[in-house]
């Protein structure tokens, strides 16, 4: 593991951990100016990370790419498709902040990225069902990809996002929850995870996480 992924692997380690112990409810680790209130605070833990991301050649739904993508917002989450829980409240999220892309006039400017966990229980034809389930129409108007791949294709992804993937007893996937945020110059600018309250009310995070993402936008365009 080089300096860069273990930096973020121990940043975003400390969220789960004072999440796990200390509930984070407040939990903001600096720079940014649409966090620092307490409305968001209730909902929302953040980090500014500003670390410059490796290109990766990824499989995906919409064909083989690079991520980040260049040029866009990249919001990526991961995820899998036979989670008992969260995923879906994640799913929730997203579909809701891609309508406030949508009203906003941003379609143009982010593409959302799912970053599979669960290797050996998808494929593609699932994966885009699913998606068309969620986003309904908004699918068409929106970018939104799913990372497929086999265990070490999916790997590479995993470790230069730092997500956490571990596999129970039961088939559980048990992985990092949260968004990520990068810039168009492919640099990750945040991880925002729901706190209690943010996963107990979703539309409210929703919300604050689509403050964050309206400010990555808004740095770029300045």
């Amino acid at each position: 593991m080089d300096t860069k992924t273990l930096g973020i692997t121990l940043v975003i380690a400390f969220i789960f951990i004072a999440a796990t112990y200390y509930t984070a409810t407040n939990l903001i680790l600096g720079g940014s100016s649409v966090a620092d209130n307490a409305e968001f605070r209730r909902y929302a833990s953040l980090i500014r990370l500003d670390t410059p991301l490796d290109q990766l050649v990824v499989k995906t739904t919409a064909g083989t790419m690079e991520i980040p993508v260049r040029g866009k917002v990249n919001i990526l989450v991961p995820q899998y498709i036979n989670c008992p829980d969260i995923c879906h409240l994640e799913s929730l999220m997203m579909t809701l902040v891609m309508g406030k892309v949508l009203e906003a006039g941003y379609a143009d400017s982010v593409i959302f990225i799912t970053i599979e966990v669960d290797a050996d229980h998808t494929n593609e034809t699932v994966v885009a069902d699913y998606m068309e389930r969620v986003a309904g129409d908004m699918l068409g108007r929106v970018e939104w990809v799913w990372i497929l791949g086999s265990k070490e294709e999916l790997k590479r992804v995993w470790e230069e996002y730092s997500v956490a993937v571990e596999v129970e007893g039961n088939g559980t996937v048990a992985h990092t929850a949260g968004f990520y945020i990068v810039s168009p110059e492919g640099k990750l600018v945040y991880f925002v995870s729901p706190t209690s309250r943010g996963w107990d009310e979703p539309l409210k995070f929703a919300e604050h996480l689509w403050t964050v993402v309206r400010e990555v936008i808004g740095e770029t365009q300045d």
